[in-house]
C-alpha cells in the first residue's frame, strides 16, 4: 500500500503553506481579476440591473412618503415610478422642441459664426501659417541658388473622363421608419426594462432583503441587518441629495442662460443637471456647448463671457458651499477614491459607469466596513482616518516633520484643552517611541528626529492657553476588523490630571 505522506523536499526548494500571506495575496488577485472580467463581459446584463437598483434607492423615499398617505404598496410604487417617467418624457419633449428651433435658427446666424471663426483663425492659425511660409521662403532662397527656367514642352492632351453617376435605389416607407425608430428603440427598451425591474425591487423589498440576509449572513443577523441598513440609508441619502442639488444647479444654469439670451437655455440646463453626476468634470463638460453657442450667435464676446462667469460662479458656490452643508459625512468616501472610481468605472462601463461610479464605490465601502475579508476596501476608499491621532503623531515625529505635527495639534486643540492633548496624544505617542527604542528598532537618527520634533512642538505651543473645551458627543469608531462598532468615550469626558510642562523640553535618547 502506497503511503500518502509527502516525500522529502529537495534542497533549495520550498513549498508554501496553504495559509501563507503570499498565497492568499495571489488568490485575492485571481478572484479580483475574475470579478473585474465578469463586470466587463457581462456589462450588457449588469448595467440595466444596476440602473434599476440605483433607481429603486432614488425612488424609495417617494414611495415610502406616498405609502404613508394610504396609497397602498402597489399604488405608491406605481405613482413613484410614474413620476420620474413623466418628468423624463416632459423634459424630452421640451429638449426636442428647443433643439429643432435651434437647428432652424443656426443658418440665420451663419454670417456671425463665419466672422468669429475667421477672426479666431486669422489671430492664431493665420499668423502662424504666414510666419512659417515666410520663414520657409527665406530659407529656400538662402540655401538654393537660382536656376535657369526650364523650357515649356507641349503636354499630351488626355481624353476627358467619363462621368459616372450612382443612382440609389428607391427608399421605401419601411426603410424610413426603420431608420427613425431603430436608434430610439434600443434605449427605450432599456428604459422600460429598468423601470420594470426597479418597480419589482420596490414591491418585494422586504423579501429581497430577507433573501440577502439568508444568503450572506443568517448566522449573524445583527451585523448583516446593520450592513444592509447602512448601505440603503447612505445610498438613498446620496441619491436624493445629489438629485436635488443637480436639479437646482441645472435650473440655475437654465434660468441664467435664458436671461443672458443663449438659445436653447432649458436644454443646456437639463444637460448640465445630467452631466453633473460625473464627479468634478461634469459641469465643465456641460459648459462647452452653451459657451461655444454664445460665442457664435453674439456679434461681441459679452454673451460668452457672461456664460463662463455663470458656470464658474455657480459651480463654485454649489461645490464649495451647498454640497458640504447638505452632504456632511453621509457619503463616507475620500476625494481621491471618487476620482479613481470615476476613471475605473468609466473604463469598465463607459458613460454609464461615470454616472454610477460614486454610488457603486459607496456600496463597496459599506461592504468593507462590515465584511472582514473586504476591510481593505474601506481603508482604501473610505473617508475614515487610516491611523489614530496617536499613531499619526508618532509617525510624523518619527519622520522628523514638525510642521505636520503642529498642524495636527492645532486641529485637535479646537476640540480639546492643551493638557488633554498632551495626555491623550503626545504622551502615548512617546510611549510608542520608548517601546520601539527599548526593542532596538530605532536607530539614533530617528531618536534625534523624535526629540527635535517634540521640542519644536513644545516651543510652538508654549503660548497656547490651557482652556477647557465643551465636551463632544460620543465618537463611534470601528476597532475590530469584524465590522462591529464600539462606542468609545472621548478623553474630554474624563478630566485629565493637571500637568506643568516646561516651555523648552529635551528628550534624552533611550
Amino acid at each position: 500500500m502506497r503511503s500518502s505522506r509527502p516525500g522529502p523536499v529537495p534542497d533549495g526548494l520550498s513549498v508554501p503553506a496553504a495559509g501563507t500571506p503570499g498565497l492568499r495575496v495571489l488568490v485575492s488577485l485571481a478572484v479580483g481579476g475574475m470579478f473585474v472580467s465578469v463586470l466587463y463581459f457581462a456589462r450588457v446584463v449588469l448595467i440595466p440591473i444596476t440602473l434599476a437598483v440605483m433607481l429603486s434607492f432614488l425612488v424609495a423615499p417617494i414611495a415610502a412618503f406616498l405609502r404613508r398617505w394610504y396609497c397602498g404598496r402597489v399604488g405608491s410604487v406605481l405613482l413613484a415610478m410614474l413620476l420620474p417617467l413623466a418628468v423624463l418624457l416632459g423634459l424630452g419633449a421640451v429638449i426636442g422642441s428647443q433643439l429643432s428651433t435651434l437647428i432652424r435658427e443656426i443658418p440665420a446666424e451663419q454670417t456671425v459664426i463665419m466672422h468669429k471663426v475667421n477672426t479666431i483663425r486669422g489671430a492664431t492659425i493665420g499668423n502662424m501659417n504666414g510666419f512659417l511660409k515666410r520663414a520657409g521662403h527665406e530659407l529656400k532662397h538662402a540655401a538654393v541658388p537660382k536656376a535657369a527656367k526650364p523650357t515649356k514642352t507641349a503636354r499630351p492632351v488626355k481624353p476627358a473622363p467619363t462621368r459616372v453617376e450612382v443612382v440609389p435605389p428607391p427608399t421605401s416607407p419601411l426603410h424610413v421608419a426603420e431608420g427613425i425608430i431603430g436608434p430610439v428603440l434600443g434605449p427605450l427598451a432599456i428604459l422600460l426594462l429598468v423601470i420594470t425591474v426597479a418597480s419589482f425591487i420596490l414591491l418585494y423589498r422586504e423579501d429581497l432583503r430577507d433573501r440577502m440576509i439568508r444568503l450572506f449572513g443568517s448566522n449573524d443577523l445583527h451585523r448583516t441587518t446593520t450592513a444592509l441598513d447602512d448601505a440603503g440609508e447612505r445610498l438613498s441619502q446620496y441619491f436624493l441629495t445629489k438629485f436635488l442639488i443637480n436639479a437646482g444647479f441645472g435650473a440655475l444654469i437654465g434660468g441664467g442662460l435664458a436671461i443672458i439670451g443663449v438659445p436653447g437655455a432649458i436644454s443646456w440646463g437639463v444637460l448640465t443637471a445630467l452631466l453633473r453626476f460625473i464627479p468634478y468634470v461634469g459641469s465643465f463638460i456641460a459648459a462647452v456647448p452653451p459657451l461655444l453657442l454664445a460665442a457664435a450667435v453674439d456679434s461681441t464676446w459679452g454673451m460668452a463671457i457672461w456664460t463662463l462667469v455663470l458656470f464658474v460662479v455657480g459651480e463654485g458656490m454649489t461645490g464649495q458651499v451647498v454640497e458640504p452643508l447638505l452632504y456632511g459625512r453621509t457619503t463616507g468616501l475620500s476625494p481621491i477614491s471618487v476620482i479613481v472610481a470615476a476613471i475605473f468605472w468609466g473604463w469598465l462601463w463607459g458613460p454609464v459607469g461615470l454616472l454610477l461610479s460614486t454610488p457603486l464605490t459607496l456600496c463597496f465601502v459599506v461592504l468593507g466596513r462590515h465584511v472582514e475579508s473586504l476591510e481593505f476596501l474601506a481603508v482604501l476608499l473610505g473617508d475614515r482616518p487610516a491611523l489614530t491621532s496617536i499613531e499619526t503623531f508618532y509617525q510624523r515625529a518619527l519622520a522628523g516633520d514638525p510642521d505636520e505635527v503642529i498642524d495636527q495639534a492645532e486641529l485637535l486643540l479646537r476640540e480639546r484643552s492643551l493638557c488633554n492633548y498632551y495626555d491623550s496624544v503626545v504622551l502615548p505617542g512617546l510611549r510608542l517611541a520608548a517601546a520601539d527604542a527599548t526593542r532596538g528598532v530605532l536607530y539614533p537618527g530617528q531618536i534625534e528626529r523624535v526629540t527635535e520634533t517634540v521640542a519644536e512642538l513644545l516651543d510652538d505651543l508654549a503660548d497656547e492657553p490651557d482652556t477647557e473645551k465643551p465636551p463632544r458627543a460620543l465618537v463611534v469608531e470601528k476597532h475590530e476588523p469584524t465590522g462591529l462598532s464600539i462606542a468609545e468615550q472621548d478623553a474630554e469626558h474624563e478630566p485629565a490630571p493637571r500637568l506643568t510642562l516646561p516651555q523648552h523640553a529635551q528628550l534624552a535618547p533611550a
